[in-house]
């Protein structure tokens, strides 16, 4: 009789958990556009920049980007534009953190007012593996793309000499 308690607990628990799941908030669909352009902030050069910016393709940004447009596809089923974006989740971007189309760190450096050497770091970092794991998994950039990136981090470490962890970084990953 006690494990039958014991076990009716641990349901009732679970089931109190996952009712109270924060995800059943309801928002508006003009505030998820808004949560959606500010996850991908750096992704585009903007005039200001928030302390809690996301990077680009880490487990956070993933997790955060189909969570919101998990809510879009609920609020509104007839937006093709968000269909799409769902449907992009399953392409090979995701494993280039750093895009070849924009600047990820040129962006950051030029919205934040006190750059995070470390959190930057880091970023460099998980870039440079996540293309390393890319690469052995047949998973590679074009010649174009490539080239494009090249430049990128050309132009990201003539800004970052002064910082040591990330310039460090920046040409291990060079």
């Amino acid at each position: 009789m006690i494990k039958i308690t014991q076990l009716l607990t641990v349901f009732c628990t679970i089931f109190l958990l996952l009712g109270c799941d924060r995800s059943n908030e309801h928002k508006s669909y003009e505030e998820l556009i808004a949560d959606y352009q500010h996850l991908n902030s750096l992704l585009y050069p903007v005039t200001a920049q928030s302390k809690n910016a996301v990077w680009p393709f880490s487990d956070l940004y993933l997790s955060s980007r189909n969570n919101i447009l998990n809510q879009l596809l609920k609020a509104s089923q007839s937006e093709a534009e968000v269909v799409l974006l769902t449907i992009e989740q399953r392409f090979t971007e995701r494993f280039f953190p750093w895009p070849y189309n924009t600047n990820p760190v040129l962006n950051y450096i030029n919205t934040v007012p006190k750059i995070d050497d470390a959190a930057l770091a880091k970023f460099i970092v998980f870039s440079q593996q996540q293309m390393s794991a890319s690469y052995h998994d047949k998973v590679r950039l074009s010649e174009f793309e490539l080239s494009s990136l090249r430049h990128q981090v050309n132009e990201a470490k003539a800004l970052l000499s002064p910082y040591g962890k990330s310039f460090t970084a920046l040409t291990q990953f060079e």
